[in-house]
């Protein structure tokens, strides 16, 4: 019996054991199938911008050709503005107005390293700065319902204005009378004093 409870007791000891390291491995086995989880997750997203990449190809190839010949266009008009300057080109587009020798390549690649002429012109950001400069050209435009409201008032005023003259010359009518009613009453008066 003794060796039996020894034998049960160690079967205990092993059994919290391996439930221990049961629970170890079941708490790998959960941080495995999660970062599994997060590693699908970028591969999903991966291949869908590899989708996207490969289905943007095309159309940037497409668009080859089409860049290719605005750039021989470009250079065409460049080099007729060369030939029409005879080799010499004063140019508001260069700072200061410099004038600028085609003929030396030293001159031109000076010319060129300026910073204000190695910017790069950004159609997004051009059009972005006509949409602020719009934006602030209604922001500027005044407000022509005022404009209206000032007539009102103006108008207002005048009949005002008008009114007031209106009163004044019945005023000035009235004082008239009371002038003359005012001197006939010291005429009477005064008869009154002298004859009694």
């Amino acid at each position: 019996m003794r060796q039996c409870k020894e034998e049960l007791k160690e079967f205990e000891k092993q059994d919290v054991k391996y439930r221990e390291d049961l629970k170890h491995l079941n708490q790998k086995i959960k941080k495995i199938e999660d970062k599994f989880e997060k590693d699908s997750t970028k591969v999903e997203a991966l291949l869908k911008e590899y989708d996207e990449s490969k289905n943007l190809i095309p159309k940037l190839e497409d668009s080859i050709p089409k860049l290719q010949k605005l750039l021989l266009d470009e250079e065409k008009i460049l080099e007729e503005i060369k030939e029409s300057s005879n080799g010499r080109v004063l140019s508001s587009t260069f700072p200061g107005n410099w004038e600028v020798d085609l003929q030396d390549p030293e001159k031109v690649r000076a010319t060129l390293a300026d910073k204000d002429l190695n910017e790069p012109c950004d159609l997004k950001k051009a059009i972005d700065t006509i949409a602020m400069l719009e934006a602030q050209l209604k922001e500027l435009n005044p407000n022509l319902d005022c404009i209206s409201e000032y007539r009102q008032k103006v108008s207002l005023y005048n009949e005002r204005v008008e009114e007031y003259n209106r009163v004044t010359q019945e005023w000035e009518g009235v004082k008239q009378q009371y002038d003359v009613w005012t001197k006939r009453l010291h005429i009477v008066f005064v008869r009154v004093i002298v004859f009694t």
